[in-house]
């Protein structure tokens, strides 16, 4: 079996998350993550790029997730 690596991500709640995800949408880059003990427990979270570093922050709204999670739904319709 080949070995894959996955990103893991710590967030400000001490949850280990795994990067499963992103999607490029209105020039913003999401992230989506999987908690690594509870795989059912995912969030969506937006990379930015500030002075040289990758930060991973929230959604602004319950809109900007809607639209974002349909994207990624539609990805694996097909």
């Amino acid at each position: 079996m080949k070995e894959k690596e996955y990103n893991v991500v710590t967030l400000e709640d001490g949850i280990e998350y795994t990067e499963i995800d992103r999607l490029v949408d209105n020039e913003n880059t999401y992230v989506f993550l999987s908690n690594i003990d509870k795989p059912d427990d995912f969030c969506i979270r937006k990379l930015i790029h500030k002075d040289n570093e990758d930060f991973i922050i929230g959604l602004n709204d319950n809109h900007e997730f809607d639209r974002v999670f349909t994207i990624f739904y539609n990805k694996y319709q097909n």
